[in-house]
């Protein structure tokens, strides 16, 4: 399918004088470069197969969280499969679509212009509240924290090292939540040990990782 339909894997074949049966095992890939973010980046188009129709094809874009953000290309149907994984997931722990959430990620929902708080921001239809990892400085840390105190939500989500801070920001002051999460969902980078061991004891909760990446 790539070499016939993808013009960079087409051109790439010609010029190493491969055939597609010519990669038959595992050990056959090594006849060809890893393909990285930069050609990427440097192909465009050509990385698309030229049998998909592009009125199929939606733009996206990487959070960015290893440098600078990849955008990419994908298929109309994919983000609603990668939701429905997600809600799966999430249901293996009691937590149904509609319950209310807390999450931690990259999006600028508060302009970076504005550094005090409040750095979150609500989204009422998804019964979210959005806080800026952005934002998470240590002059913001009590007012976030205050927030949590107040809030009673099903769950957290989002980046297991902006968790972290939050997490130990609680251990560090012995604060405990008077509602603590049913369970915090990670995502986008590794859960270590020892950021699930601390956020499980701040917030008196289990951790439950997933796979996320805007590569899906």
């Amino acid at each position: 399918h790539a070499v016939s339909t993808v013009p960079y894997y087409r051109q790439l074949f010609a010029e190493r004088r491969l055939r597609a049966d010519d990669i038959q095992t595992v050990a056959d890939l090594a006849k060809l470069p890893i393909l990285d973010k930069a050609t990427i980046r440097q192909q465009g188009d050509n990385m698309l197969s030229r049998r998909w129709p592009k009125r199929r094809l939606r733009a996206n874009h990487t959070g960015g969280t290893t440098g600078t953000s990849l955008h990419i290309m994908a298929d109309r149907d994919t983000q609603p499969w990668q939701w429905a994984v997600w809600w799966r997931h999430h249901e293996r722990f009691g937590v149904e679509v509609h319950a209310p959430f807390i999450v931690f990620a990259g999006r600028n929902v508060v302009p970076l212009r504005c550094m005090n708080p409040p750095v979150w921001r609500r989204n009422l239809p998804m019964h979210q509240t959005y806080i800026s990892v952005h934002h998470l400085t240590v002059q913001n840390m009590p007012a976030v924290a205050d927030y949590l105190m107040r809030r009673k939500v099903t769950y957290y989500s989002g980046y297991p090292s902006a968790i972290y801070l939050v997490a130990c920001y609680f251990l560090d002051r012995g604060m405990s939540l008077p509602h603590p999460p049913q369970v915090v969902f990670t995502g986008a980078e590794t859960l270590l040990p020892h950021q699930r061991e601390v956020i499980n004891r701040a917030f008196s909760t289990r951790c439950a990782d997933q796979y996320g990446a805007t590569e899906q």
